[in-house]
């Protein structure tokens, strides 16, 4: 009995050997598990690690060389492109206070990141002029050859010497009758080319609005603005018209500041602009311009755009009709104006019923000349339009 016993309590013994064989094994199993998915763990965690370091380092590297590439390309962007990469709309309703500051904010990023922004194709047809005249001294870009306007500042310190201090005349002729500081006199210069009036009449403090539809001219003007930041002057890259419309601009070969607008086939003149073509030229009109010159004291209006006088004139013919612009300063092509569909005769004829006096020689000339004479003349020359309201008791200066 007591054997029988023992046995019995030795394979109790054995069983509970066994569970306890089976409780540590599951134990050493869960431990082994544990650890096996805690290593597991530890190995995705670092997969996805590496994985995100390598995509930020992609990331970051596709950034590098991108902005590598981007400034690259930026050194050749012309101020149109400038225009876009600055996310600056400018299709204004109207012309105001607000647009201005727009584009003053543009001049002066330009000025600030100008050594980054130079194309070279540009830098290398333009040279550097120190000019003095009437008084004046100030720096100039000019383009180095085949530019008439240039060659005149490089040759003589000016552009239309005499005509400019007649232009400087009227001006001040103005600000004496109204009781007007320079400052708060605007001028429009419709085809400012390199700037010379835009920048000698800028340092006698006038305001100036500039018009400039080349591309190469444009970029010449923005580093003039740089150099003379003390001259108030708002630079638009656009052309005028009558309406507003893109058209692409030719250049002559020989004098690669002057250029005009095909909108449409302007027969023989193809031949003579014969240089660079420029495309999506923008074109706008005075007219937007209206409201915010005519509280401004708007003197004198500059325009020179080869034969696209009329169209431009047409585009703001409400600021010469009833506002009265008190002088103009323009320069007369038959010829050209023809090309771009002006009806010259009555294009004059307007002027003539809107109050002016016209004048070959001066705004305060003793012999003004009527359409019907000019009609009959196909050379080109300067003209000069002063309204019978700004010569009332007039009085030489």
């Amino acid at each position: 009995m007591e054997n029988k016993d023992n046995i019995i309590l030795l394979d109790q013994n054995k069983i509970i050997k066994k569970k306890i064989r089976r409780l540590t094994y599951k134990k050493r199993l869960k431990k082994k598990m544990k650890k096996k998915i805690f290593y597991n763990f530890k190995i995705l965690a670092a997969l996805i690690f590496l994985i995100i370091s390598i995509f930020i380092l992609i990331i970051s590297l596709i950034n590098v060389l991108g902005k590598k590439e981007s400034n690259k390309k930026y050194q050749k962007l012309d101020l149109e492109k400038i225009h876009d990469v600055l996310n600056i709309s400018l299709k204004y309703d109207e012309f105001n206070e607000n647009v201005n500051k727009q584009y003053i904010q543009i001049q002066n990023y330009f000025c600030e990141k100008k050594e980054e922004n130079l194309n070279q194709e540009y830098e290398n047809k333009i040279q550097l002029k120190n000019i003095n005249f009437n008084g004046k001294t100030f720096n100039m870009f000019v383009y180095k050859e085949n530019d008439l306007v240039s060659k005149s500042i490089i040759n003589s310190n000016n552009y239309e010497g005499f005509d400019s201090l007649k232009v400087l005349k009227a001006l001040q002729y103005y600000a004496n009758k109204n009781k007007l500081e320079n400052k708060d006199i605007y001028v429009l210069d419709v085809g400012s080319n390199v700037g010379w009036y835009t920048f000698f009449l800028g340092k006698y403090g006038y305001k100036i609005i500039s018009f400039e539809a080349n591309k190469i001219n444009n970029y010449i003007l923005y580093k003039n603005y740089c150099l003379n930041q003390d001259v108030r002057a708002t630079l638009i890259t656009k052309g005028l018209d009558f309406e507003e419309k893109k058209c692409y601009l030719k250049v002559v070969k020989k004098n690669q500041g002057d250029g005009i607008t095909f909108c449409d086939n302007l027969g023989k003149l193809n031949t003579t602009f014969n240089g660079e073509t420029f495309n999506n030229i923008e074109l706008t009109k005075l007219s937007k311009y209206k409201k915010f010159l005519t509280k401004n004291n708007l003197a004198l209006i500059k325009i020179d755009v080869e034969g696209a006088e009329g169209n431009a004139i047409l585009g703001g013919k409400e600021l010469i009709s009833k506002y009265h612009v008190p002088f103009i300063f323009m320069e007369y092509s038959k010829k050209y104006l023809k090309a771009h569909g002006t009806n010259v005769l009555e294009f004059l004829q307007f002027f003539e019923n809107s109050g002016y006096k016209i004048s070959r020689s001066d705004f305060f000339s003793k012999k003004y000349v009527s359409s019907s004479e000019l009609i009959n003349k196909e050379n080109i020359f300067n003209l000069f339009f002063s309204h019978e309201k700004i010569l009332e008791n007039f009085k030489n200066i």
